[in-house]
């Protein structure tokens, strides 16, 4: 039961959780850069994609004329990739890239074009 809650606890915290506790030799480089987070599903809970993106957030973070690089653990269906690069790009920001870090090997409901790929 420990370990179950210990899961359920860490899945729920997140990325945003897990770099606020341990990024913070990230947020040591010297360099002029902004570290936000934006939310977005599209499988709710379950094993397929509803198709449906959902967002958590209110507002968009402002990247109004700034490079943009998003960040995202696993590009499988391209619903929820293509959705954010499509909400960040109404806010007019001067560039976006995409980093996934692994992307699986099928064919996509959606086409995201990925500048970085880990696996």
């Amino acid at each position: 039961f420990k370990e179950l809650s210990q899961q359920r606890i860490d899945r729920d915290r997140g990325l945003k959780w897990e770099l606020d506790v341990h990024g913070g030799p990230l947020r040591q480089i010297p360099l002029p850069l902004k570290l936000d987070f934006l939310s977005a599903a599209s499988y709710h809970g379950k094993a397929q994609t509803s198709g449906e993106v959902i967002f958590k957030q209110l507002a968009l973070p402002d990247v109004t004329d700034r490079d943009i690089l998003i960040v995202d653990d696993i590009l499988d269906s391209g619903h929820t990739l293509a959705a954010v690069c499509e909400k960040l790009e109404t806010a007019k920001p001067r560039s976006v890239r995409v980093c996934v870090l692994l992307s699986k090997k099928k064919q996509r409901a959606r086409c995201v074009d990925t500048d970085y790929v880990g696996f």
